[in-house]
């Protein structure tokens, strides 16, 4: 639309050459060149002009009407003779062929760079590749997408690169989400307990100011312990000297982790019961009760037949090893949902297993545990299908996301970029548009006071953290029940050192 151009002044891309330029009389900056183009063009009715912006730059093309028709003319008669998988197997491989072969060479290091680190930035390619500029990096980017030879996946700041094969196949499978699902609000209250891997989860919504209450007994593994502990957290249960024994120079306690044990039992009683009163007084405020089950192999007391949590490192001779069945997890969970119902009817349970193996057990083994616990958790939906909901993490872990890269140095735990991009789908399934404004606002503030100034002491930086108090105090204007309390006495501290 040549028109539009007339009604303004062309957008200079280089505002310092333009300028240098014109004086020169080398270009016109109005804008005129396209047209005077398309005016000689109208000498050659064979080929239409064609042209479009892309990202910083704009492409022009010169397209030959009847080069499409030659070609069709000459291949048809041998595509009446082909199969129709023959034409389009060569169509594939031609255009292909054709598309590699029109690669830059930054485009080919590109996805050269992506294939063996998918999780890369725009910052991480700049610095990688040698001879393009930031801008080169997202132009580069989008043409590689447009041409369906990349892929992102996820969001920008926790997705990853997907470089697609020589036939535009993505070789991943997908799981597609539970729709549906009540949201999931900063003004709920959530206790999350279970494996570590619903630590690192529970870290995710920790850091976006959700009221959340996190393992209060400590990483939990099996089924079992975790509705022992549940039931002690609703009977209010005081921890005295019996509950407790000594080993190691430590006393401990068989349904906590280790990071409750302690030197002395004083010291060791009060940090467990104080822990305990917390998370009592908080169940009755309980909008979402989040448990993640590691596996389903319990360790026995042989003297008491009682499961335990933690082992601390006694004999292995004093315990059994043993496999719940799918009945008995169901039958402990559904007298504890329906007990916690009549308590607090409007409490929520979501259920996840864990996608790290437990290769101590065996692989076989571990199938077998991973599989009695999903078929325990669907049976408990069949039966509470209003109170009882199921996010997919181990299957996004195992199948969405299956390859190697995607795990830590032990092959076992997920990677970092990993954990980042399950908390981005689990953000899809639960967080509203609000939720998620509401995080960015708290990521940008936790951004803000990371912020590491050369001189502290400026009237700039005083202002900066000035703008930080303000953008807390109208964030919790909005939502009263966000915490900045840490982040408030922190940006006063700094004010006044």
């Amino acid at each position: 639309d040549y028109s539009a151009m007339e009604s303004r002044q062309s957008d200079a891309r280089n505002k310092v050459i333009a300028p240098v330029f014109k004086r020169l009389g080398i270009i016109d900056q109005w804008g005129n060149g396209l047209k005077m183009v398309a005016e000689e063009m109208k000498s050659y009715p064979e080929i239409d002009l064609c042209w479009k912006e892309v990202g910083l730059s704009f492409q022009v093309q010169f397209i030959k009407k009847n080069y499409q028709e030659n070609i069709n003319m000459e291949d048809s008669a041998d595509n009446e003779r082909r199969p129709a998988q023959y034409t389009t197997q060569h169509t594939t491989q031609s255009t292909t062929q054709y598309t590699t072969q029109k690669l830059t060479e930054a485009q080919n290091m590109i996805l050269s760079y992506l294939r063996e680190h998918p999780e890369a930035t725009r910052a991480d390619l700049n610095s990688h590749i040698e001879g393009i500029t930031v801008d080169g990096i997202k132009y580069n980017l989008a043409r590689l997408q447009e041409l369906g030879l990349l892929k992102r996946v996820g969001s920008k700041r926790y997705g990853y690169w997907v470089v697609l094969g020589e036939n535009n196949m993505d070789f991943r499978t997908q799981i597609e989400l539970p729709v549906g699902l009540p949201p999931i609000t900063h003004a709920g209250q959530i206790l999350m307990m279970g494996s570590c891997f619903v630590q690192n989860v529970g870290n995710f919504l920790k850091d976006a100011k959700f009221q959340l209450d996190l393992n209060p007994f400590g990483i939990l593994y099996n089924p079992s312990s975790l509705s022992a502990v549940l039931i002690e957290i609703l009977k209010r249960k005081v921890y005295k000297k019996g509950d407790l024994f000594f080993h190691n120079d430590l006393w401990h306690s068989p349904m906590h982790h280790g990071l409750f044990s302690g030197p002395t039992l004083e010291s060791t009683l009060q940090n467990i019961n104080i822990r305990l009163l917390q998370v009592h007084q908080a169940m009755q405020k309980l909008d979402w009760l989040m448990l993640t089950f590691g596996t389903a192999y319990v360790y026995e007391q042989k003297e008491t037949g009682k499961v335990v949590s933690n082992c601390h490192k006694l004999p292995e001779n004093k315990f059994n090893r043993r496999l719940l069945s799918v009945e008995e997890i169901v039958e402990d969970y559904t007298a504890l949902i329906t007990e916690m119902a009549a308590r607090n009817p409007e409490l929520k349970w979501l259920f996840t297993v864990s996608p790290i193996r437990h290769i101590r057990d065996g692989m076989h083994a571990n199938q077998l545990s991973k599989s009695t616990l999903l078929l325990a958790i669907d049976r408990l939906q069949q039966l509470f299908p209003e109170r009882v909901f199921y996010f997919p993490s181990y299957e996004i872990i195992l199948d969405e996301l299956r390859d190697y890269r995607f795990y830590a140095d032990d092959m076992l735990h997920p990677s970092p970029l990993a954990i980042r991009y399950l908390w981005e789908r689990f953000s899809e399934t639960f967080f509203s548009s609000e939720t998620k404004q509401v995080i960015v606002a708290v990521q940008d503030i936790r951004r803000d006071l990371a912020h590491k100034p050369f001189h502290p002491e400026s009237e700039a930086y005083q202002r900066f953290l000035g703008q930080i108090v303000l953008k807390i105090e109208r964030l919790i204007g909005k939502y009263p029940y966000l915490d900045f309390q840490k982040e408030t006495e922190l940006c006063h501290m700094r004010l006044n050192p």
